[in-house]
């Protein structure tokens, strides 16, 4: 076998064991979730592994590089070729990890909007005399004065409400996933184009939105100061 034909077999066993490795952690977080009532530090824990697993696969073609095949490659654009081929695995393999990392808690996310609606109430009462006040789009602990009784009373949401923020950060960043790679590439050639990444930020944004409506009313300015940020060195 050749050199080259030695070298990509061990690549392809490479990313063939990235993909199951991935397959599993994504299968085990849904299970850790369910088994955990939705732990997302123990989620976070696991995942810490999960990148130690990934990060020693990475570090195997490297090891195996220096220590086997380079010197296999008497002339040096074909050891130039084949170590970029090395490279580019071991890039392809931090951009799955990265992006099985971004779908399960994507999932951690719907699952916060799920129980924050479930929880979700329309009005509250005044503990002192139980008069009515809405309750509509209020996400945090709201103090208002009775309109009956003058007493101070508060409404606190259930702590689902809270995380929704990060739920929609989750949610948006998968749903503008396929994006990002064009994005990223545009931000470090320092492309002065904002197109890729406007198209990126309009997709995330959107999804925002869905998950908190009252964003809608400022996704342009929104959206402006995504890119002008985008746009500082």
């Amino acid at each position: 076998m050749s050199p080259d034909a030695r070298w990509d077999t061990f690549l392809a066993r490479i990313q063939a064991r990235s993909d199951e490795l991935l397959a599993e952690a994504h299968a085990g977080s849904i299970e850790l979730l369910d088994q955990t009532d939705d732990d997302v530090l123990a989620l976070g824990q696991a995942w810490t592994g999960i990148r130690s697993r990934m990060l020693a696969l990475r570090a195997m073609i490297s090891d195996t590089w220096s220590d086997q095949v380079g010197d296999l490659f008497p002339d040096p654009a074909a050891s130039d070729r084949a170590h970029a081929r090395g490279a580019a695995c071991a890039a392809t393999l931090e951009r799955d990890f990265d992006r099985g990392e971004v779908h399960v808690w994507a999932e951690v996310g719907r699952r916060i909007v799920a129980r924050a609606a479930a929880m979700r109430v329309a009005e509250a009462a005044c503990g002192h005399c139980g008069h009515a006040i809405s309750a509509v789009a209020i996400r945090r602990t709201h103090e208002w004065t009775c309109a009956a009784c003058r007493a101070t009373a508060t409404f606190q949401p259930s702590t689902y409400e809270y995380q929704l923020e990060a739920a929609a950060d989750y949610i948006a960043r998968e749903r503008a996933l396929e994006l990002e790679p064009a994005m990223l590439a545009a931000r470090l050639a320092g492309d002065a184009d904002r197109t890729a990444a406007e198209a990126y930020w309009r997709v995330y944004l959107a999804a925002v939105a869905e998950v908190l409506p009252e964003r809608a009313a400022t996704l342009a300015d929104d959206l402006a100061a995504r890119l002008a940020r985008a746009a500082t060195p």
